[in-house]
């Protein structure tokens, strides 16, 4: 997805995580914004990603893309 600043792309992927579940599990893997700012800015908009966690529904990782060579965020993202 592609946009300017504020124009809801990580709203998008946040409500798309919250629907993570045993059957489905989710991975959030942050480029830019590390994993728990992500879960602040959910929970900001009314989206608890904690007890997905919890439960094992959800993941959660990160890495900042301009400090790792592809190869790295390959292998770290499999």
């Amino acid at each position: 997805m592609l946009g300017a600043s504020g124009s809801g792309k990580t709203s998008l992927g946040l409500h798309f995580l919250s629907r993570s579940s045993a059957q489905e599990p989710g991975l959030l893997f942050g480029f830019y914004e590390m994993p728990l700012r992500l879960r602040l800015k959910a929970a900001r908009i009314g989206i608890r990603l904690d007890s997905l966690i919890d439960e094992g529904h959800l993941e959660t990782s990160g890495t900042r893309l301009q400090r790792t060579s592809s190869t790295r965020f390959g292998n770290r993202l499999l």
